[in-house]
């Protein structure tokens, strides 16, 4: 009996080890193996190929902002522009409303022989409504009138003068420039003004953005931040990337260092304003962006779907979506002239506030 117990015991024996070895003989043909996940290759055009030529410098950072340098290794575009601030103030460019007024577009004349860089987001005041920008625009010299497509950003007053807007005091705050860009609402541009209103708690009678940007205790935050970074930008820098408490909210880069120059206070001031706003009271250090996070937002504009779009002015406009990556670049020459670029994500919410725990009484 005992004998025949250890014979049956032997031949289940083999039989569990043959199951076992067929088992381990064949997984690949029971069990495929995943696809591999391919990631294309991101598009040849002239944004993906200003973005290569970036270099990402060392990251500087104040009260919860944080700012990298960008640098190129090569000059993309060397079109000599005046800028509209500049151009306003030397009266060779005009702005007036169209016919009787138009909230969403204005006529502009280039009246110089050099070309006149318009950024979306840029705030023109006077006529009927302060309006901002919805595009970059680049008017060629002696242009005629061209229309341009605006966001208002004063929603409670529809009169005044007929003629010439005064000047191009500022730059929207990234909110209402980011939102302008993306193609939103006017309701949605509106909303983010009152959001900034509310948030600085400044009172305006026809609920301007420029009543914001000229706040004195608003003025004097947002010129800290720009004096204080002031000392860190490198003499050859084309642009910067922009990220609050940790995440990217933007990037800005241009086609050569004499336009970056001239346009980076006031776009960092429009950085430095949200930042401001949004400003909040985190448990410990105040923890700055890395310069991969820098980068890897730059890879994702390059992976995103990029397509054209027309402009009123010269060059061509290109749209930027996907990747959560949002914004558009100016393209003369097949050379980017400027690219804002913006997480799709709004950017116009209030950070969390940490809260300490409550300490628990120990035994």
């Amino acid at each position: 009996m005992l004998r025949c117990n250890l014979i049956l015991l032997a031949g289940l024996a083999l039989a569990s080890a043959a199951l076992h070895a067929s088992y381990l003989e064949e997984p690949d043909e029971a069990r495929p193996a995943p696809p591999v996940r391919i990631i294309p290759e991101p598009p040849d055009d002239p944004l993906t190929r200003a973005i290569r030529r970036l270099d990402v410098e060392r990251p500087h950072h104040y009260k919860g902002l944080t700012v990298f340098a960008l640098t190129a290794r090569k000059v993309a575009d060397d079109t000599d522009c005046l800028s509209l601030s500049d151009a306003l103030a030397e009266e060779l460019l005009v702005i007036t409303e169209k016919g009787s007024g138009s909230v969403p577009k204005l006529l502009a004349e280039n009246r110089s022989s050099r070309f006149v860089l318009m950024l979306a987001g840029e705030v023109v005041t006077g006529g009927k409504q302060n309006r901002t920008l919805q595009q970059d625009l680049l008017l060629p010299p002696k242009s005629g009138r061209v229309e341009l497509p605006v966001f208002c950003v004063e929603q409670r007053r529809w009169s005044g003068p007929e003629g010439e807007f005064r000047k191009s005091p500022s730059v929207a705050a990234l909110g209402v420039r980011s939102a302008a860009q993306a193609g939103v609402s006017q309701d949605t541009v509106w909303g983010n003004v009152r959001r900034y209103q509310e948030q600085l708690r400044v009172d305006s009678g026809t609920a301007d953005l420029q009543d914001v940007n000229d706040d004195p205790e608003v003025r004097r935050a947002v010129r800290d931040y720009v004096g204080a970074l002031k000392p860190y930008w490198p003499r050859d820098a084309v642009g910067m990337v922009v990220a609050r408490h940790g995440r990217v909210v933007g990037v800005d880069f241009f086609g050569n260092r004499a336009l970056f120059r001239e346009h980076r206070d006031r776009l960092l001031e429009s950085y430095a304003l949200d930042c401001y706003a949004l400003r909040t009271t985190p448990r410990g250090p105040i923890v700055g962006a890395s310069p991969d996070v820098a980068r890897r937002f730059l890879e994702r504009a390059m992976h995103a779907r990029h397509t054209w779009a027309s402009t009123p002015g010269a060059g061509r406009l290109m749209r930027v979506s996907g990747h959560d990556v949002t914004g558009l670049a100016l393209v003369r020459r097949d050379a980017v002239l400027h690219a804002g670029l913006f997480p799709q994500e709004p950017v116009v919410r209030p950070v969390p506030i940490e809260r300490p725990l409550r300490r628990l009484p120990m035994d």
